[in-house]
């Protein structure tokens, strides 16, 4: 096998020209591009043991598959060995490169993984599958202000529920930008919406980001957001 992941059939790629992001979609339960051997076999020592922690095979090979790809990815992004990607995290958890320099962020939401990627800006994503949820009211109520919640409040049940998922995706998106995790609560994000659209984001004290939906093709309804900053 060619280390530079040449030998892996890399899935297409779309481009946000303007904002110099390239992203990618792979349906992990049917994707055709990385045999998991082959996922497995590039995966580092401390991702072997991550993986291994995982309780049954199908999360097993999930991950590997995921990870595969990613290293595969930035192989290509990067024109670099996979065997020279070496994978850092900020206190938070978020993982960058610093060798041939590229910003990445990846999200996944049951069998979908979004990718992003840019030479030239931070970004964070995130992807959600669109479906009820026994506890929608009281996690809307935890991550949204009181502008957000009322409009939720105030429409259909089906055009709340998107509208939830649309806020979820858009927070979880800047935040992982922001790289801080979970240390930021989603309500202190606030939105700026075209209808129920957000189209930015800010937390005090913070730089303003602009918020991009991502749309992914599927019989299934996900939502998926990418957020970079102003420039």
């Amino acid at each position: 096998m060619n280390k530079n992941g040449s030998t892996f059939k890399l899935p297409p790629g779309y481009s946000l020209l303007e904002q110099d992001v390239n992203w990618f979609v792979v349906d992990i339960e049917n994707q055709q591009y990385i045999e998991l051997d082959e996922a497995i076999s590039i995966l580092s020592a401390e991702e072997e043991k991550r993986r291994g922690r995982f309780k049954t095979n199908e999360l097993q090979s999930s991950f590997a598959i995921r990870r595969g790809l990613l290293r595969a990815l930035i192989a290509k992004q990067t024109q670099s060995e996979i065997d020279e990607i070496i994978f850092e995290s900020n206190k938070y958890g978020k993982l960058f490169i610093n060798q041939n320099k590229v910003h990445f962020n990846s999200s996944h939401s049951r069998q979908y993984i979004v990718y992003v990627f840019s030479s030239t800006k931070e970004l964070g994503v995130d992807i959600e599958k669109v479906d009820s949820m026994n506890d929608e009211a009281n996690t809307a109520n935890y991550i949204m202000t009181e502008v957000e919640h009322s409009l939720y409040t105030s429409l259909p049940e089906d055009k709340a529920t998107l509208f939830f998922f649309k806020c979820w995706t858009a927070k979880e998106a800047y935040l992982k930008l922001l790289g801080v995790g979970l240390n930021i609560e989603p309500k202190e994000v606030l939105l700026e919406l075209d209808e129920i659209t957000p189209v930015s984001a800010r937390v005090v004290d913070y730089r303003t980001a602009t918020l991009t939906p991502l749309n992914v093709e599927s019989e299934n309804s996900y939502v998926a957001c990418l957020a970079t900053y102003d420039e």
